[in-house]
């Protein structure tokens, strides 16, 4: 997903130490999991996605996946 989101990804990395469980806060009672990661091996890139946790079976609904923090370079959005 974070790949086909623009031609300037070429790779993209996971940082497993920053994925995480989250609720979906007081207005929202789904459950996410929050994954973490870079592009193109540049340290001070990144990007974040969240993926909702179905309620019934607590499996992964991929359809569903949203960027949750935008894809960047020093901070900077990436065209």
């Amino acid at each position: 997903m974070v790949k086909a989101q623009s031609p300037k990804v070429e790779s993209v990395q996971i940082d497993w130490e920053e994925t995480q469980w989250s609720d979906g806060g007081l207005t929202n009672p789904e459950y996410y999991i929050n994954v973490f990661g870079r592009i193109n091996n540049i340290e001070e890139s990144g990007w974040g996605v969240d993926i909702p946790i179905n309620d019934d079976d607590e499996s992964v609904n991929l359809e569903e996946m949203i960027i949750g923090n935008y894809i960047s370079i020093g901070g900077e959005p990436i065209d």
